[in-house]
């Protein structure tokens, strides 16, 4: 369903949802105008507002804008855009630190927030928490992969952890394969986020990834998935 602020109020109704059953009471009448052509749905597809929202079916929106969208029975889940496969990177087999104290700590599956926007608990977080104004000189995160995988795909970004986000901070996330060969490089600053990062894994038996840089801050791995 998509939210939009609307001022004006026209004809009403009632509407129910499927399960956890909710009562609305609902104003229909709404059009939906795209690129100044009228493309209101008809019959049950019809947009209606309530409590100050306009609700538009997805599949409504997904024709729109030309993204498409499936429903995931098994996880409960609508996929808008290309669903994800493979599966899921999870924590590496051996964390590296340079640092002799504060040295860096990873969680699983926490929520992850950047810039105030929800970016779901699928994924890590690495906390960088060197308090002492210093380059952070390395973190090594080390993956056994045996040349089992082609391909990894994440986003990456800096969280809205108010007591490690520092706006100065910049971290440098590289990829290597077992010979120090970069596969793919992303620069972070305070608040920053890149979504849909591809990296090719084609022949690489073991998986690097290494953080540089200044300040502290957490940073998410959001969703990594190999396959």
């Amino acid at each position: 369903m998509l939210g939009l602020a609307c001022a004006t109020l026209l004809t009403g109704g009632v509407a129910y949802a499927a399960s956890n059953t909710v009562k609305l009471e609902v104003n229909y009448g709404i059009k939906l105008i795209q690129n100044g052509i009228d493309k209101t749905p008809t019959g049950s597809a019809k947009p209606f507002i309530a409590n100050g929202n306009t609700y538009v079916p997805l599949s409504v929106v997904s024709d729109l804008v030309g993204i498409k969208t499936t429903w995931d029975s098994n996880n409960k889940s609508v996929i808008i855009g290309e669903k994800s496969e493979g599966k899921p990177l999870g924590t590496p087999d051996f964390l590296d630190s340079h640092l002799s104290s504060n040295k860096a700590s990873l969680s699983s599956n926490e929520s992850m927030v950047i810039n105030g926007k929800s970016y779901g608990s699928l994924g890590f977080k690495i906390y960088s928490t060197y308090y002492y104004g210093s380059a952070v000189d390395y973190i090594k995160l080390n993956y056994a992969l045996n040349n089992q995988y082609s391909e990894l795909k994440l986003s990456l970004g800096i969280d809205d952890n108010k007591e490690l986000r520092k706006s100065g901070m910049l971290r440098n996330i590289s990829f290597k394969n077992e010979n120090g060969d970069v596969l793919k490089q992303v620069s972070l600053g305070g608040g920053s986020v890149q979504e849909n990062i591809a990296v090719n894994l084609t022949g690489v038996q073991k998986l690097v990834i290494e953080i540089t840089g200044d300040g502290y801050g957490v940073i998410d791995f959001i969703n990594p998935t190999i396959k």
